[in-house]
């Protein structure tokens, strides 16, 4: 007997053994195939992320253009207020000079002088209107 229980005993060791190496055998598959799992998710998110940030790039890009659009638009709108307002502030000042004349507030000299001003620097920002109001103007001298 203690030949049987012997060999039960190595029959059992060598089961145990061979269990054991197949477990540790499947273990290592199977981790394996987590590893694998692991690096292409690990991969797909660094795919996401470049993409990501790629999109960040370009609507930076897109955000920036607006905004350097904007900037030039309303420097752009001053500008061209700022011309406006200069034609306008003339236009005032002919009018008022040609009125003060016709109340003898100021001489004709003096009116005409102010007028020749004002058309001058009209001219620097609207030359169409500065002509026309130099007609209006040679005009308004003429009927004196």
């Amino acid at each position: 007997m203690d030949n049987k229980s012997e060999n039960i005993r190595n029959y059992s060791i060598t089961f145990l053994c061979i269990v054991a190496a197949f477990y540790l055998i499947f273990y290592a598959i199977y981790l394996n195939n987590k590893i694998k799992v692991q690096q292409e998710l690990l991969t797909k998110v660094d795919d996401t992320k470049t993409e990501l940030f790629m999109n960040i790039d370009r609507v930076y890009e897109d955000y920036k253009f607006y905004v350097d659009e904007q900037m030039t638009s309303q420097a752009n709108l001053k500008k061209n207020a700022e011309k406006a307002g200069e034609a306008f502030n003339g236009i005032v000042t002919i009018f008022s000079a040609r009125l003060m004349e016709s109340e003898d507030m100021i001489s004709r000299g003096d009116a005409d002088l102010l007028v020749i001003e004002s058309i001058s620097k009209i001219k620097k920002t609207n030359q169409t209107l500065a002509e026309l109001i130099s007609i209006i103007n040679r005009n308004w001298i003429n009927r004196r």
